[in-house]
């Protein structure tokens, strides 16, 4: 089982490396194209050869195995994958050996094109089964409250964050450590290829913009698409988001003392984008007449205190347990799984 899994994810990074190299090569000049793609095409056969080699490990782990209809299924979805890029690397290899490499840049190019689809299909079903676990796992999380542990079991975990980290590592994601500031991580968060060369795939940053600030993590996928995560907790069925706000794009994973469970969402299923822009817009209003306000204490400050206002942005819900407890909500099942639908935009 180690061997097939240093396997796959040898494939994996494989993979990658194709991508980026194909990525370059269809921008590149006629020459360099034809010079990367001959590289490329090396790739093929290197994925080619390391996949005939995780076919034959699975067929040795199978003969072991009593689970040998699982096996067999796992065998024939990874034969599939492994079809598609051999078939294509080895049509392509033969056409070299048969015409002249110079006067192949159309077929090279459109074969190339042919094999990133095929490699991006790839990642994102990784992606899609790597979330799916994560989501599973985190659902079935007894409750924990932020900063310190406080469900009933007895264990090691330190607090809710620790909980998920746990979590997030089981999935085969790795803890990178980076600074940056708050402006450079909500930029990877709302477009992550800008992301790209700094944060590795299959990686995950905790506190990125500092303890006290969203979100808790983001986390970058196999294909390169980032992820924010906000944990909550609460004694009662509905969290607190007071000044912070609650952000569309982040997935919130919510622990309750009441209830013990643990329910999951995304911040788009709880406000929508009009009702953000009316309270974005009351808050740019009601800064301008702190301004004024704050003008008008100066002037009038005999005392010489300096006394000054601010309106702090205090966001709640209201309308009893229908609307604001998040385990009984009729959503509730809906939202547990639309984190499928936002990885795939």
């Amino acid at each position: 089982m180690i061997n097939i899994l240093h396997t796959k994810s040898k494939k994996v990074k494989m993979a990658l490396e194709i991508k980026r190299t194909i990525e370059f090569n269809i921008n590149n000049t006629t020459h360099l194209a034809e010079a990367k793609s001959i590289k490329t095409i090396q790739y093929a056969e290197a994925i080619q050869i390391d996949e005939v080699k995780s076919i034959k490990t699975t067929h040795l782990a199978e003969a072991k195995s009593n689970n040998t209809n699982q096996h067999a299924e796992a065998k024939q979805i990874d034969e599939s994958k492994t079809n598609k890029i051999n078939l294509i690397a080895e049509a392509t290899i033969e056409t070299f050996k048969n015409n002249n490499i110079r006067s192949l840049r159309p077929y090279i190019l459109s074969q190339l094109t042919i094999i990133m689809t095929t490699i991006n299909s790839l990642l994102t079903q990784q992606k899609i089964k790597t979330v799916q676990n994560i989501n599973n796992k985190l659902n079935q999380m007894p409750y924990y409250r932020n900063h310190e542990c406080i469900s009933g079991f007895v264990h090691n975990i330190a607090s809710h964050e620790d909980a998920v980290k746990d979590i997030l590592i089981s999935e085969n994601l790795t803890q990178f450590y980076t600074k940056h500031s708050k402006k450079v991580i909500y930029e990877w968060i709302n477009d992550y290829t800008l992301s790209n060369n700094i944060m590795p795939v299959n990686t995950f940053i905790s506190q990125p913009c500092g303890p006290q600030e969203s979100p808790d993590f983001i986390v970058k996928f196999v294909d390169g698409t980032v992820l924010a995560i906000e944990c909550k907790s609460s004694s009662s069925t509905i969290p607190l988001y007071n000044s912070g706000g609650i952000k569309h794009n982040y997935f919130y994973i919510f622990s309750s003392q009441k209830t013990n469970e643990t329910v999951t969402y995304m911040g788009s299923d709880i406000i929508n984008e009009i009702q953000q822009k009316l309270i974005d817009d009351h808050i740019k209003e009601a800064r301008e007449r702190d301004e004024i306000l704050n003008k008008k204490l100066k002037e009038y400050d005999t005392n010489s205190r300096g006394v000054c206002y601010y309106t702090r942005p205090m966001i709640g819900q209201s309308g009893g347990n229908k609307y604001t407890n998040y385990f009984t909500h009729t959503n509730k099942e809906n939202n547990r799984n639309s984190i499928m639908d936002f990885i795939m935009k």
